[in-house]
């Protein structure tokens, strides 16, 4: 813990060494809470350091602090929305943190955008599904402009393509349009999101790229090739379909793992997490359309 003011480097665009060691340890006596799903103390914690340091630390260290701080909501906030049975306590609970979330974002862009798609996520799951299209729609704009103002835009320290995370946008967009039953509306963004995924392996994928940022690409590929074939189920195109979940296979990745992250809840129907690659639920998609019987 710091206790004088000289050991900061009070810069507002820098971030000194010490706070930086400091930013780690939070974060680490954070996740700890955040494994035994000690998630109040965990914000307690945060709210307590921001409150200590709010006065003698730089910008850039208070930016951070708050930023870890509505990650840490969203976490709890995604545990939430994902637990079985949730009854109205749950609900009112889930409100709450999203209003006390909106505190800390501040004018953080990636915050933001992490606050609005869960807030999607939530919506659509309460039947909203339209208002949540809305929003993803606002986020997708968003994502673009961001990409496209970027000084990296091939992004060659992330383990995760910028264009993957516009890719996801239409893939929410598309399944919130699922939802909606316009398969047709689902159909096309299932296709953009492809095609982006499909760019950034062709111009993005080199030697340069690490072994987990080619993984991500080809499991989304795989999801994306996956959930074209379902919409062109949907809307009787069954050649089509029979190409696209024929193609999926072809990038499950060898070691068959799936993100533990929201965006791959649907992805877990193909990869076995602890294992190979599962091409089972593609098979029987293939065997719905021989037999001709639809979802």
């Amino acid at each position: 813990m710091f206790n004088t003011l000289d050991k900061f480097k009070t810069s507002f665009n820098k971030i000194s060494k010490n706070e930086r060691d400091e930013l780690k340890l939070i974060h680490q006596q954070v996740e700890k809470l955040i494994s035994k799903s000690h998630y109040d103390e965990a914000l307690d914690l945060l709210r307590s350091k921001l409150t200590e340091y709010q006065n003698i630390c730089g910008l850039m260290f208070i930016e951070s602090l708050k930023s870890e701080i509505v990650k840490t909501y969203n976490e709890y906030i995604i545990s939430l929305i994902n637990k079985p049975g949730k009854d109205n306590k749950t609900t009112t609970l889930i409100k709450k943190l999203f209003n006390e979330c909106d505190y800390f974002i501040g004018n953080n862009i990636k915050s933001y955008l992490l606050k609005q798609n869960n807030y999607a996520c939530f919506l659509s799951q309460n039947g909203h599904s339209k208002q949540a299209a809305k929003i993803q729609n606002k986020i997708q704009k968003i994502d673009i402009l961001n990409y496209l103002n970027s000084d990296d835009l091939t992004n060659k320290n992330s383990d995760e393509s910028e264009l993957s995370i516009i890719a996801k946008d239409y893939s929410n967009i598309s399944s919130l349009y699922n939802n909606l039953k316009t398969n047709y509306d689902a159909l096309i963004a299932s296709m953009e999101s492809l095609v982006i995924i499909q760019f950034d392996k062709a111009f993005n994928c080199d030697e340069t790229k690490s072994k987990e940022y080619k993984e991500n690409i080809d499991r989304n590929l795989c999801f994306n090739y996956y959930t074209l074939g379902v919409q062109q189920e949907y809307l009787k195109r069954n050649n089509d379909a029979l190409n696209s979940f024929s193609s999926a296979k072809l990038y499950i990745p060898p070691s068959g793992k799936a993100k533990n992250n929201t965006e791959y809840n649907f992805i877990k129907k193909i990869f076995i997490p602890k294992g190979g690659p599962n091409v089972s639920n593609i098979n029987f998609r293939e065997s719905l359309i021989f037999s001709g019987n639809n979802p």
